[in-house]
């Protein structure tokens, strides 16, 4: 039997992040905005039963930037799209706001790793979609579509179609439409693993500022260990534990990196 945990550090008072942040991580509310407990996700087929997910519990509070960092495989993206009311646990439950997610909300909006944008609509049109299942009124859709697109610095964009943009400029797309609906939380799923070096670099320090201007709760899965100490205030690795194995203490984020590193070389990240 395995069982699926986050074992997680946060910044020591000695060890200052890329973006200037040192100390002591964001302060907690009394109550997680979200919990897991227990939740099992298991995939069957005919040929092969895969355990995606088993026995996971953590929690994540209001204006957290938690990083799960893990290899390919190891259950990142069922993680997220289990939080998010895309997929049903097999087993225990998902909690937020102390309310079971039986389904998506807006309140919860998934940014995926290919930007799912409609490619008949220009920049503007595309930031607006959620606001229109919303309901929200003409004016206020206006104002908030404004406001995303200056804090993506698409603003000049408004009117260029799909095919015109850039990938990285795709992805400021899709993250100003999920920030219009105005979300609890955002599920980020390796929104930045297929841009190039430079690119990443950029939409990471974006992202960092928004973050500091909106206090979003965001949960952000990569395989590169480098991002995940850039862009958290908290860090976390998916572990599968078989019969046996024990889960050692990572009190700060200097132990939680050379655990990382011996046991998931994949989870690295680029050396600069």
């Amino acid at each position: 039997m395995t069982v699926t945990t986050i074992t997680e550090a946060r910044p020591a008072s000695a060890v200052t992040s890329a973006t200037g942040r040192t100390g002591e991580s964001t302060a907690r509310t009394s109550k997680p905005l979200l919990s897991l407990r227990s939740v099992a996700r298991r995939f069957l087929t005919s040929r092969q039963n895969t355990t995606a997910l088993e026995g996971l519990t953590f929690d994540v509070h209001a204006g957290e930037f938690l990083c799960i960092v893990g290899p390919s495989g190891g259950g990142k993206s069922t993680l997220l799209n289990v939080i998010a009311g895309l997929d049903a646990p097999d087993g225990g439950q998902v909690l937020f706001e102390d309310k079971p997610v039986t389904k998506a909300s807006p309140e919860r909006v998934v940014v995926f790793q290919e930007p799912a944008l409609f490619p008949w609509l220009n920049v503007r049109a595309n930031v607006e979609f959620g606001l229109l299942l919303k309901g929200s009124p003409a004016e206020e859709r206006r104002a908030a579509v404004d406001r995303c697109l200056d804090m993506v610095n698409l603003r000049h964009f408004e009117r260029a179609y799909v095919h015109e943009l850039s990938g990285g400029m795709k992805q400021r797309v899709q993250l100003a439409r999920a920030l219009a609906v105005e979300p609890r939380m955002l599920l980020m799923d390796e929104p930045f693993a297929a841009l190039d070096a430079q690119t990443r670099d950029i939409l990471q320090h974006e992202l960092q500022e928004i973050w500091a201007r909106t206090r979003t709760t965001i949960l952000f899965v990569t395989h590169n260990v480098r991002e995940a100490v850039i862009l958290a205030d908290r860090w976390g690795e998916i572990v599968h534990l078989f019969e046996g194995d024990e889960l050692p203490s990572v009190p700060d984020l200097l132990d939680w990196l050379s655990w990382l590193h011996a046991r998931c070389p994949e989870c690295e990240g680029e050396s600069r």
